[in-house]
């Protein structure tokens, strides 16, 4: 048994090694842009590890409020969750994974295989929470209380991992269960929620019990979900063809437009602060063109859907631009809601005329529209193009808007 284990172990490191790899050979360009923005140049050491610790640092820190706790748990253990979830196919092993299935090997040897991977998929956690632990050491102020609040707190984050890695959201439920404990006992300073919280994140993977009652509530919505779309008119052809592309990527989609909406939600708090000074309407527009380099990416999806079924396209009766005019459509309604929650602010401070923050919001859907073309015609270029488009767009629509 052991020599399968690590055996499996190591077949996975090198599927996860060589899958990576070539992602980040793909898309290198995004690596050094978010290096230079996490790390920027002369920023001391000390400094950097203090600055990217704080979340953690921040979290066993004494006389924060339990919902306070709550709200910060939560949203590590989703970055967390987010992380694993981009990286699925790569930690969980590939086509091979159905032929181990059949080998004898216990399902508690395989979720350790594949706590092993999450592991070395955590990196970057882990050396965050190294130095977040080095950091409660140095501080000499309940050290052994702050180490094992932060152990807690990886536990459950590998908890949320595994749950997302078995796609298990009953696990996910107990994860989050386990954050309302582990809140509330770190607002008392209480030990034995230290021991409680990991236990009930844990308990979800004992008896297989989780995966049973996510089926059964899988199978119980799939069966409500026929009925009552027996009552609804169906959704018109070309819309369903590109939500099921869109499904086929659901957490890349999700995330390009959870982190759209976040960035939108970032800059009305960064605007607020500013007193919605000359400096507001910029930073709205320079919001605007991030988050339509982030929803560019769903063109490269929806191209490629249209390129596997591209013969049969071509017997029907329908244009040259049959498929541009409604992927356009579809990423402009995707940019509605961040250019909506953008605009309500600028309107209600009068950051600009009523003429103005139309042709911007008029101007932000046409560049929605234009991403297209350098993501499907760009080719290895297509990031650079992208930016390139994104940033001349909002130099004069800043230059614009400053007459």
């Amino acid at each position: 048994m052991p020599r399968i284990f690590f055996r499996l172990l190591a077949m996975r490191m090198r599927w996860y090694a060589a899958t990576t790899g070539r992602v980040l050979l793909r898309h290198w360009l995004w690596c050094v842009v978010a290096a230079n923005f996490l790390i920027p140049p002369g920023i001391p050491l000390q400094t950097l590890m203090r600055a990217l610790a704080f979340p953690l640092t921040e979290l066993v820190a004494p006389g924060r409020a339990p919902l306070a706790l709550l709200l910060h748990l939560l949203a590590l253990h989703a970055f967390a969750a987010t992380w694993a979830a981009t990286q699925r196919d790569a930690v969980s092993g590939g086509p091979f994974m159905r032929y181990v299935v059949t080998l004898p090997l216990s399902r508690g040897a395989r979720r350790g295989v594949d706590l092993a991977v999450l592991a070395a998929t955590d990196n970057l956690w882990l050396i965050l929470f190294a130095i977040a632990v080095a950091l409660s050491a140095y501080s000499g102020d309940e050290t052994a209380y702050r180490i094992a609040a932060l152990t807690a707190t990886l536990v459950v984050a590998l908890a949320a991992q595994l749950a997302i890695l078995e796609r298990t959201p009953a696990a996910l439920i107990v994860a989050v269960i386990a954050d309302v404990a582990l809140a509330l006992g770190l607002g008392a300073r209480n030990w034995l929620a230290l021991v409680v919280a990991p236990t009930i994140a844990a308990s979800a993977f004992y008896g297989d019990w989780a995966n049973r009652f996510s089926a059964a509530a899988r199978e119980a919505l799939r069966k409500a979900a026929s009925k009552r779309c027996g009552l609804l008119p169906p959704p018109p052809l070309p819309l369903l063809i590109q939500g099921k592309a869109l499904a086929a990527h659901s957490t890349s989609v999700a995330l390009r437009i959870g982190t759209a909406i976040g960035l939108a939600i970032g800059t009305d708090a960064l605007v607020d602060v500013f007193a919605y000074d000359s400096r507001s309407l910029p930073t709205i527009i320079a919001a605007l063109a991030g988050i339509a380099i982030l929803l560019s990416g769903v063109y490269r999806i929806l191209a490629a859907s249209h390129r596997t079924m591209a013969h049969y396209l071509r017997a029907l009766p329908t244009g040259p631009a049959y498929w541009l005019l409604r992927d356009m459509a579809l990423v402009a309604a995707l940019g509605a809601l961040p250019l909506l929650l953008l605009s309500i602010p600028a309107a209600t401070h009068r950051l600009a005329g009523s003429s103005t923050l139309l042709g911007l919001a008029g101007a932000d859907m046409a560049l929605l529209a234009a991403m297209r073309f350098p993501v499907t015609h760009g080719g290895r270029h297509a990031v650079l193009l992208t930016v390139a488009l994104a940033g001349l767009w909002s130099t004069a629509a800043v230059a614009a808007v400053a007459r």
